[in-house]
This record gives structure tokens, C-alpha cells and sequence, in this order.
């Protein structure tokens, strides 16, 4: 599928040619970021640069990466924890022409960088490439992934198909997987900072409505599970917080440049050229009627603003009746607020 989108021209010099930078957040994990250094360090494709951004850990983690003797290694050290955000900080520093995610305990394949960069050398419309991921546990053995068994298998064939996968079901695709063009992450403004649980999705959706996402089909990438101290390990709090900020994440879907792409995303939604606040009623009453908590929050405040706006109220009226008004309030009575 073609997607209606302009990007500006993206050549790259030839493989061999083309830089990458290498963005590695690093946060009290001296037990395996000798690991996660000595793999990137290794790659096959060995024009890159590693730039770890210490991020303010209290245990050996600085000293550890310090200790490597490669001229391609930078270390910043922040004096305390997210003092700044070390990816922004990371690739603000940068000076290849592609940019690569790499997080301090997990693990890459020598040949991870040159498949990728072959991809994005050879397809200009390909806006970011991920591969396959595999599992490990502490010992760096293969793990049956635990909390994430189950993540990182989807199968979309284009940007479209991906857009809707992130609306219905979050984040599908593994960070330190990651590789896309610098231009295109100072395009669209980097990272978030206002986001921690789900920052990493925020950017996959900026970049879909640049191009395309693919997948190389090997695992190529080891991420490392910890419960005790992975990120994204399931508690309530990281679900309150997935939910604060996927609802931040769905308002995009509002604006351009996606807002024009809402009637390929969602078949149905847009139809006859409509536009404006019918629009938006459509893709709220969708995600009013979501199983996603996150969704249905997004979906009750987007119609609230349809509502409110100038006319909003008479032609939604107009166009699909007075229930579906009935509809929204009711959902609202409805709504589970969390509140511990």
C-alpha cells in the first residue's frame, strides 16, 4: 500500500559508507552492560559510534563502560538520575547518518547493524527497520521472555497497518531493535520527555507517518528480562502510567500529519470525504467502544471536545442521531477512574 505522505529526499552514502550512531541509555546495570557494550563495539558494520549516556547510576556502570579502549566509545555521565533525558541527550551528540537504540543490558548480533543498514541504504521509503527478538534471563541464556512472552510478534506488512495495531494494542516493537535516520528523529523532535512508560511507541507512530517499518526476520536482538528490574515489568503503577501516556499517544491520531491518513487506518471512518467534527466523533465513538481502558479514556475525551467545539454538538446530532450522544454520557457513567 502507498502511502499519501511527502518525505523529503533521504539518500545515504554507500553501506559500507554510512555511519551509525549508536544511542545507549545506561541506568545501574553493571552486572551485564560489558555485555550489551561489547556487541555493539563488535558489529560486523564497524563505521558506527557508541555514545552511553550514564544516566546517574550509583553502582559500577560508569566505571565498567569507562574501562573499554575504543577511540568509536563516548561516555557522558549525568550526576544524577534523569537530570536530562539521556536519549535527547544521546542524540544530540550524534553525527551519523543513521541512529540506532541499544539499551545497557541487552544483547545484539554481530551482523544486526550491516542487515539493517542495508535496508534502509536500498529503500528510501522505509522510515525505521526493527528485527526479530529473542529472550534472555541474567545468566544471558535464551528465557521464555516471562512478563513479555508474547511481545514483538507482529506481522504488519506497511505503516498503515501498524498505525492501527498501535491504536488497538500499544507498543509492538522492541527498542533496542530500532535503527532510522537521524534526519528523520530531528524531524520529528526526538523523544517525548514527558513520557517513561511508553515513549518508545510514541516515536514508532511519528515515524509511520514518515514511511514505512520493517522487520528483519532474525533474531537479531536479545533483550534481557529482569521482573525485578526491567522498566515496563507489569505493576499498577506501569499500568497507570502506560494508560496517562498511550492516551497523550492516541490524541496524535487527531492531528497531522495522520489525521488525513484516519479513513486508511480505520476503513469506514472518513467515509464519503467527511471530515471536521464528524471525523472526529467517528474515531471517538471507535474508541469509546474500545476493550482498551487507554483507548476508551482518549475516545471520551476527544468526543467531549467535538461536543464542546462551535457546531460540534448540532452535527453530530445531525449525523448519527441523539444516541450516540445518550452513548457518551452513559460510557462516562460507566468509566473505572483509578484512584490509588
Amino acid at each position: 500500500m502507498r502511502l499519501g505522505r511527502s518525505r523529503p529526499a533521504v539518500g545515504l552514502p554507500a553501506p559500507e559508507a554510512t555511519k551509525v550512531s549508536v544511542i545507549m541509555a545506561a541506568y545501574q546495570h553493571e552486572d551485564f552492560v560489558a555485555e550489551a557494550v561489547a556487541s555493539v563495539l563488535a558489529q560486523s558494520h564497524d563505521n558506527l559510534e557508541l555514545i552511553v549516556v550514564d544516566d546517574g547510576s550509583a553502582d559500577r556502570t560508569p566505571q565498567i563502560v569507562a574501562g573499554f579502549s575504543d577511540p568509536r566509545l563516548q561516555l557522558v555521565e549525568l550526576p544524577r538520575n534523569r537530570i536530562k533525558h539521556a536519549r535527547n541527550l544521546g542524540l544530540s551528540l550524534a553525527t551519523g547518518e543513521l541512529v540506532a537504540f541499544q539499551n545497557s543490558d541487552d544483547v545484539w548480533a554481530e551482523s544486526k547493524l550491516s542487515k539493517q543498514v542495508a535496508l534502509l541504504h536500498d529503500a528510501p521509503a522505509n522510515a525505521a527497520v526493527f528485527t526479530r527478538v529473542r529472550f534472555i534471563g541474567a545468566d544471558s541464556e535464551p528465557s521464555d521472555g516471562g512478563w513479555a512472552q508474547g511481545a514483538f510478534k507482529g506481522v504488519e506488512t506497511n505503516s498503515i497497518a501498524w498505525l492501527r495495531r498501535f491504536f488497538d494494542h500499544g507498543n509492538d516493537l522492541c527498542i533496542s531493535s530500532a535503527m532510522c535516520r537521524r534526519g528523520d528523529l530531528e524531524r520529528i523532535g526526538g523523544f517525548n520527555p514527558a513520557l517513561i512508560q511508553v515513549s518508545d511507541l510514541d516515536l514508532w507512530v511519528r515515524l509511520a507517518a514518515l514511511g514505512e517499518l520493517v522487520i528483519v526476520e532474525e533474531q537479531l536482538t536479545s533483550m534481557r528480562i529482569d521482573a525485578e528490574r526491567n522498566l515496563s515489568a507489569p505493576s499498577q503503577a506501569v499500568k497507570n502510567r502506560s494508560d496517562l501516556e498511550l492516551v497523550s499517544i492516541l490524541d496524535r491520531y487527531t492531528r497531522d500529519p495522520i489525521r488525513p491518513l484516519l479513513p486508511q487506518i480505520f476503513p469506514g471512518i472518513g467515509e464519503g470525504g467527511r471530515l471536521g467534527p464528524v471525523l472526529m466523533a467517528q474515531l471517538a465513538i471507535y474508541a469509546i467502544r474500545h476493550h482498551g481502558q487507554a483507548q476508551r479514556l482518549f475516545g471520551d475525551q476527544l468526543f467531549a471536545r467535538t461536543l464542546a467545539q462551535p457546531g460540534g454538538y448540532d452535527r453530530i446530532a445531525e449525523v448519527f442521531g441523539p444516541e450516540v450522544i445518550h452513548e457518551y454520557f452513559t460510557h462516562r457513567g460507566q468509566m473505572v477512574i483509578q484512584s490509588e
